[in-house]
């Protein structure tokens, strides 16, 4: 890496889609530096490419050019099931949907992540019900997602994020498909786990008060960042 306080680093990325014979260069050369225990908010119009970027970030998705340095490592280097397991072991993500499993219970939902990566259910439960007090859930931990209201799901969502300890968290749109007040409660939330355990976060958002309590703020314009005031 260039700084070696980054914990992620973008060059040169460059992602484009074909609908039909329409071509849509979404983005143009993106260059950016992500550095350990910070808050970046992505801002920018719908359909900008903040939720591209972001999942190139999160090696969700390859660019057709550029590369991405995620602790020290080259992702796009590596084959799918190399990928798989650095993403598992160092990427945490939340979505404006939180994609719980229903028929799972908080603690299950938020256990997954490492029962994927195969270690052993009690350790895995213990750290769980740590992350579900820590988020202000361990009273909810055997609800299932449709006894939850919708900022507890996302609650959720952080821990099940949190529990491989990542580098990163990867956040889009995460209080989206919230009220006004459930909303800042979540970037309440958000802004106490960066302080307490100096996590890195990386925001795209529309809500301009989040981004605007984030260290730096992008704007994505024309398929490139470039940093905003306010």
């Amino acid at each position: 890496m260039t700084n070696k306080d980054a914990v992620l680093e973008a060059k040169g990325v460059f992602r484009s889609f074909q609908t039909g014979s329409v071509i849509l260069d979404v983005l143009k050369g993106v260059d950016l530096e992500i550095y350990q225990g910070e808050i970046v908010a992505l801002i920018g119009p719908s359909g900008s490419g903040k939720s591209t970027l972001l999942h190139i970030l999160g090696a969700l998705d390859r660019p057709d050019k550029g590369s991405i340095n995620l602790d020290s490592v080259e992702v796009f280097s590596l084959n799918d099931k190399e990928l798989a397991h650095l993403r598992n072991r160092t990427v945490g993500f939340v979505f404006q949907f939180h994609h719980l499993l229903p028929e799972f219970s908080a603690l299950e939902n938020v256990m997954l992540p490492k029962l994927i990566a195969g270690e052993g259910i009690k350790s895995i439960e213990n750290k769980a019900m740590e992350l579900l007090d820590e988020v202000g859930l361990k009273d909810r931990k055997d609800h299932k997602p449709g006894e939850l209201s919708g900022g507890e799901q996302q609650r959720v969502a952080v821990a099940r994020a949190l529990i491989n300890d990542p580098k990163i968290v990867i956040a889009d749109e995460p209080s989206g498909n919230l009220d006004r007040n459930t909303a800042e409660s979540l970037h309440n939330l958000i802004l106490e786990l960066n302080r307490s355990r100096n996590q890195t976060f990386v925001l795209a958002t529309h809500n301009l008060e989040l981004a605007q309590r984030a260290n730096r703020i992008f704007r994505l314009k024309d398929g490139q960042v470039e940093r905003a005031k306010f």
